[in-house]
Order: structure tokens, then C-alpha cells, then sequence
């Protein structure tokens, strides 16, 4: 209900920095859903997934809420107060792959 807009986007991550994968700005309503993938098929690989302010440079105001290993994907409901953020677990070419559905 209430949902009317759908952001899909693939990226390609080549270092271990904290990347703010969605920002607050990018949505224009107050909630949205958000589907994270780590379609790798190597279970090593994975994605530690915060939410909080990385795009001022500080990575500490940031709270994590799980890792993504090859092969796993998540789903959550979000309120849009603090964006999210991805850091990758190692600095090869690293795949993710999400939607926001707002």
C-alpha cells in the first residue's frame, strides 16, 4: 500500500572503503522496503550492512545490522532517517546488487 516507486541498481565495489549505498536523499517519502544481495558465489565474500551517517566521514556513527555472505540477501523495512551503508570484506571486484521500494 502506498508504494509507487521502485530504484533497482547494480554496482561493482573495488576497495574495502565504507560506501553510503543509500542516502536519505534519494527517497522521497518517510518509509520504504530495501532488498540487499551479495549474488557471489563465493560464501568468503561478504558485505558488513550499517545504517547511519558514513557521508559525513565518520564511519563510528554508523550501527551495523548483519554481514552478507555469497549467496545471501536481506529485507527490511526502513524508516529513511539514516542512509545505508556497505563496506566490502575484501577489495576485489565485489557485486551488490539492491531496490528500494518506496
Amino acid at each position: 500500500t502506498d508504494l509507487n516507486t521502485l530504484t533497482s541498481v547494480t554496482k561493482v565495489l573495488e576497495s574495502t572503503d565504507q560506501v553510503d549505498l543509500i542516502a536519505t536523499g534519494s527517497v522521497s517519502t518517510t518509509h520504504a522496503y530495501v532488498y540487499i544481495n551479495n549474488p557471489s558465489e563465493d560464501a568468503s565474500e561478504y558485505f558488513t550492512i550499517t545504517i547511519g551517517n558514513a557521508g559525513a566521514g565518520s564511519p563510528t556513527d554508523t550501527e551495523e545490522i548483519g554481514r552478507l555472505y555469497g549467496g545471501d540477501w536481506m529485507w527490511f523495512p526502513w524508516d529513511v532517517d539514516d542512509d545505508i551503508c556497505i563496506t566490502p570484506s575484501t577489495s576485489n571486484d565485489m557485486t551488490v546488487e539492491y531496490m528500494v521500494f518506496s
